[in-house]
């Protein structure tokens, strides 16, 4: 038996997400597109940005329920991909209208959506591009924020 009428549709509507409401899985937000994606590292990069979102909009979200100021969060991430899709490259496309013309749309929307919520609450996350695969740098040593 199928589902009920309608409720596919309703289904369909929450999973492609909205850009005025932050889900609270990353996986809610993705476009169905029919076929599964292609795992890409760039693919990887985004995921890993959504989830260290997901977890600072929980955060923000529990200091807001408990009366607590917002705080301000910095995300450390040896992407610079992912930094620049997120700061610069998403929100030029957004204004020219080509925004849904990027490869990985589907991921680029749940994580919008999440900094969005962030910023609505109150926090503006800062990144850090830190190199990967280096020593740990020595306590106190300033690293670059975009």
């Amino acid at each position: 038996m199928g589902p009920a009428p309608g409720t596919a549709s309703r289904a369909r509507a929450r999973a492609t997400g909205s850009r005025s409401r932050a889900p609270d899985d990353p996986a809610a937000g993705f476009a169905p597109t029919g076929r599964p994606a292609t795992p890409t590292n760039n693919r990887g990069e985004y995921l890993g940005g959504c989830w260290a979102l997901l977890w600072l909009l929980r955060i923000a979200r529990a200091r807001a329920a408990e009366g607590r100021p917002p705080a301000q969060f910095e995300i450390v991430s040896d992407s610079k991909l992912m930094i620049n899709t997120l700061t610069a490259w998403l929100p030029a496309r957004r204004r020219k209208g080509t925004a849904r013309e990027l490869k990985n749309y589907d991921i680029l929307v749940v994580a919008e959506a999440m900094l969005e919520a962030l910023r609505a609450a109150g926090s503006e996350p800062a990144f850090t591009h830190e190199r990967g695969h280096q020593k740990a740098p020595a306590a106190g040593t300033p690293r670059e924020i975009v």
